[in-house]
């Protein structure tokens, strides 16, 4: 029987005190020395190294054997214990990334981590094939999820647009929501900025006719509840881009000028009337700050098309514009917008309450929608075709003082034989009709008329070549009286606007060449029963432009005629002859 068990190859035991040399390097003593060896061990200070000894073998990974002589561990080295517990420790941290982090089993990248499983497998001599197993398994989950997840976020995504979409029809409908509908449409603007003309003249300024336009559209923001504007299109005929104007423009689009929502006009705080005012306006100031959508498009021609050309840009424009909002869902095929063409020298009338000349156009052009009857002809009241706007006049004094002078009542305008503008008076069976509340004018009164988009893109002529506001109005007033159910004038209403007659010249606002009336006369009286009336106009117009060429002649030459009464009889016959036919030439290539 065995005193000690045996301890680990190449750790040393430790001599017993007073062993002596008898013994071996083994330090066992012989067979014959037992009894005194046990003696020895059995003293207390041997038991105490004794007790040491066996302390220091279980710190250090030995463990003592029992009666059997065998280990009850695994016997295994420091270093070894040291490389598993740090490959253990890294793998409970990477553990969870594997699945996060990893790609697909058919990635690439899966072929890196399997390269590297398999170098840890190396290092810790162990075996990873199940690791690897389950981690394919893991993979082909994760694939089986993404699949599953994309077609559910996919079904759900077309499902939450479908919705946001009806949502969107039906806010749509609620106009006392959004402000707009099918029963309040929105407007859309057209304000033309026409080339500068070849003689200039001693009245042209091009700053007053870029103010005047500047002072239409903020006239337009200030008087319009912003909710209801859909777009204002700006064109700048025979103009590039002016760095001053389109700023301005872009000023009175982000709000830095008066402008309306809904009965309340206000200015945003950086502007530099409300900064002047002090202490008292801070409050409302920072309540007033919010941010714009665009509503200000603007076109420019380097190369002058004309004001009727500038025009049908701009609407087809407005057309493009509305069909992408109804593809978007921003705006209800139901909604008919109001198109009304402004012109740069008018400026839209304030009113006093939250009512607006929108409200009365609405009021006019739009049919009530009415829940139990859908159709017009179940409702007495029958909307207008088009709306000419009242035209007051201002004028300035020597000291800056700016006087308007209001139209009456009545008022209209009409044209003579030569086709040039003429002012005229409603008769008393036109005014009964709406007691005076609204009359039919023969053309458009200029300064702005309104109407909607769908009666103007349905209109048949539209000429490309009618250069000024006069000729584009007179165009215009043929096809919608021709072809439509005329145009008429809200005269108590608040459609109405202020023109200063020093922005525009006065062959931009009432002339018109012989040429363009003879192209007129082709479109619309020539070949519909009215040849008489058109020979007719043509001859005027040729007699008139043959004494304006006699009366020239005469004062370059220096020479009156004796009789002024004779000269009004020798009005060069051969010339108004030759004109004329020049005339009805034109007439018969338009």
């Amino acid at each position: 029987m065995k005193a000690r068990s045996q301890s680990k190859a190449g750790n040393p035991i430790r001599r017993p005190p007073a062993s002596g040399n008898s013994t071996g390097s083994s330090g066992y003593s012989s067979e014959g020395h037992a009894t005194s060896l046990i003696d020895r061990l059995s003293s207390p200070e041997v038991r105490i190294n004794v007790e040491d000894e066996i302390d220091g073998c279980a710190s250090s990974g030995n463990v003592i054997t029992g009666k059997s002589g065998k280990s009850n561990t695994m016997a295994m080295s420091p270093a070894d214990r040291v490389r598993i517990a740090r490959t253990c420790f890294a793998l409970a941290c990477l553990w969870p990334f594997l699945f996060l982090l990893v790609p697909p089993s058919s990635s690439p990248a899966s072929v890196t981590v399997m390269d590297t499983m398999a170098a840890m497998d190396s290092e810790t001599g162990g075996n990873v094939h199940g690791l690897k197993r389950r981690m394919k398994n893991a993979h082909a989950k994760i694939d089986h999820l993404r699949a599953l997840t994309s077609s559910r976020v996919s079904r759900n995504i077309s499902a939450k647009t479908s919705f946001l979409q009806k949502e969107m029809s039906s806010l749509l409908r609620r106009s006392d929501v959004v402000g707009y509908g099918a029963s309040h449409p929105r407007v859309a603007v057209v304000v033309v900025v026409p080339s500068q003309p070849e003689s200039k003249g001693e009245g042209y300024d091009e700053d007053v006719v870029l103010n005047g336009a500047l002072d239409s559209v903020e006239s337009l923001f200030q008087t319009t509840d912003r909710n209801r504007i859909f777009i204002v299109t700006v064109v700048m005929d025979g103009r590039g881009k002016v760095g001053t104007f389109e700023a301005k423009l872009q000023d009175i689009d982000a709000g830095r000028t008066k402008h309306r929502h809904g009965g309340m006009v206000h200015t945003h705080d950086h502007h530099h009337d409300w900064q002047m005012e002090g202490e008292s306006k801070k409050g409302e100031e920072q309540d007033e700050t919010h941010t714009h959508s665009e509503k200000i498009h603007t076109l420019y021609n380097e190369e002058e098309i004309g004001v009727a050309a500038s025009r049908n840009e701009a609407v087809h424009f407005i057309n493009v514009l509305s069909r992408k909002h109804e593809e978007a869902g921003l705006k209800s095929h139901d909604e008919d917008l109001i198109l009304l063409f402004l012109r740069c020298d008018a400026t839209l009338r304030e009113a006093d309450d939250s009512r607006t000349w929108l409200d009365d156009i609405t009021d006019a052009l739009i049919l009530p929608l009415d829940d139990n009857s859908n159709t017009a002809a179940e409702n007495a009241y029958q909307p207008a075709n088009a709306v000419s706007f009242a035209i007051d006049y201002s004028s300035t004094d020597t000291e800056g003082n700016v006087e308007i002078h209001h139209s009456h009542v009545g008022d209209v305008l009409a044209f003579d034989d030569l086709l040039r503008p003429q002012t005229s008076t409603a008769n008393a069976q036109q005014m009964s009709l709406s007691n005076g509340e609204s009359y039919p004018t023969p053309i458009v009164g200029g300064g702005a008329t309104a109407m909607r988009l769908e009666t103007y893109n349905a209109l048949p002529a539209k000429d490309q070549s009618l250069w000024n506001h006069y000729s584009a109005d007179l165009e215009l007033s043929f096809n919608l009286w021709m072809c439509a159910d005329g145009i008429d004038v809200l005269g108590t209403s608040l459609a109405r606007v202020v023109v200063d007659p020093l922005v525009l010249s006065t062959q931009e606002k009432t002339n018109l060449p012989g040429p363009t009336t003879a192209r007129l006369v082709s479109a619309w009286m020539k070949g519909h029963g009215d040849d008489e009336y058109a020979s007719a106009t043509l001859r005027a117009v040729a007699n008139f432009a043959a004494a304006d060429y006699q009366s020239k002649n005469i004062l370059e030459n220096g020479s009156r005629p004796r009789d002024h009464a004779m000269s009004e009889h020798r009005v060069l016959p051969e010339k108004a002859r030759d004109l004329k036919n020049i005339l009805v030439r034109i007439a018969e290539e338009a």
